[in-house]
C-alpha cells in the first residue's frame, strides 16, 4: 500500500507537467537522452566483493569498501525545469556475517541444539532494481533543464538474491568438547525493497550529444510487499541484520553519469 501511494505521488507529478503544456527548450532541440550511470560509496564492517568460503576467515571484516551499482537510463525533458527519468539497475554486493550478531543457529543430525558459535563468509548478494526518478531544475541558478543544478526525488523496486551457498559454520560439540567447521549450503533467498531517495547534482554539456552528470544521493530503504520469499532454515537474526546493512547501503552515493542526447 504504502509503495502504491508513493507511485500515485509520482504520477501526479508527472501528469501535472503535462497538463501545463510548458515550453519546452531542451538542449540544441533535443529533449530525450540514455544514460549510464555508476553510483558508489564508502562501505564500512563488510565487503563489496562475495568469496567462496575457502577464502574466508574467521576474522572480522575491518577495511573499507566501495559501493557500486550500474543503471541505464532514459530521460525525457517535460519542461525547462523538469524532467522525468525511468531507469533500472544491477549491482553485485556482499555482506561478513561476522558482522551480523547471531545471524543463524545450528542444528546438529542427532537433534542436539547448540548455541550459535560463529558464521563466516561473504555471501553473494546480487541486486536487480527499477525506478522512477524527476530532476527539478533551478531556474534562479541559471539552470535550463537538462543543463544547469538540480534536486531530484526517486522511488525504486528491489528485488536481492542472496546466495548462502559459500558459508562456513563453527560449531562446539559440547560432547567431545571441540570446535568443528562445517560448510553451509541454504541456498538461494530473495528479498523485496522499495527505496525512496532524494538527490541534487549538476549537469553539463561535453558535446552537442553528450552530457556530463554529477550528483549525490541520500536513501532509504524499507521491507516491500513479500519481503521475503522462504524463510532460512536455523535463521535467527539474519533477515533483521541484512535489512539494516541494505538501509546504510543506500545512504550516501556520488552519481556519476553519461547521456547520449536524441
Amino acid at each position: 500500500m504504502r509503495f502504491t501511494l508513493i507511485l500515485i505521488v509520482f504520477v501526479g507529478l508527472s501528469t501535472t507537467a503535462k497538463s501545463q503544456k510548458p515550453v519546452v527548450s531542451g538542449y540544441l532541440g533535443k529533449t530525450n537522452y540514455a544514460m549510464v550511470k555508476f553510483n558508489t560509496g564508502l562501505r564500512f564492517e563488510h565487503p563489496e566483493k562475495w568469496k567462496k568460503n575457502n577464502e574466508v576467515s574467521s576474522d572480522y571484516f575491518t577495511g573499507v569498501d566501495f559501493k557500486s551499482e550500474f543503471e541505464m537510463t532514459y530521460g525525457h525533458i517535460f519542461s525547462n525545469r523538469f524532467i522525468v527519468e525511468g531507469l533500472v539497475g544491477f549491482n553485485t554486493t556482499s555482506v561478513d556475517l561476522n558482522n551480523m550478531s547471531s545471524a543463524f543457529e545450528y542444528s546438529f543430525p542427532s537433534g542436539f541444539q547448540s548455541e550459535y558459535f560463529n558464521y563466516f563468509g561473504y555471501p553473494k548478494i546480487t541486486d536487480v532494481y527499477g525506478g522512477i526518478n524527476t530532476k527539478f531544475y533551478r531556474r534562479k541558478k541559471g539552470a535550463l533543464a537538462p543543463i544547469g543544478v538540480y534536486y531530484g526525488l526517486g522511488l525504486n523496486y528491489h528485488s536481492y538474491k542472496v546466495h548462502l551457498d559459500h558459508i562456513t559454520a563453527q560449531i562446539r560439540d559440547y560432547d567431545l568438547n571441540r570446535v568443528i567447521a562445517t560448510q553451509i549450503n541454504y541456498g538461494t533467498f530473495t528479498y523485496n525493497l522499495v527505496e525512496l531517495n532524494g538527490s541534487f547534482g549538476a549537469t553539463s554539456a561535453l558535446t552537442d550529444f553528450l552530457l556530463l552528470d554529477l550528483g549525490f544521493s541520500v536513501g532509504w530503504v524499507f521491507a516491500g510487499a513479500n519481503y521475503y520469499e522462504n524463510t532460512i532454515p536455523e535463521e535467527a537474526g539474519f533477515d533483521s541484520g541484512l535489512l539494516e546493512m541494505l538501509q546504510l547501503y543506500q545512504i550516501g552515493k556520488v552519481k556519476i553519469g553519461l547521456a547520449y542526447l536524441f
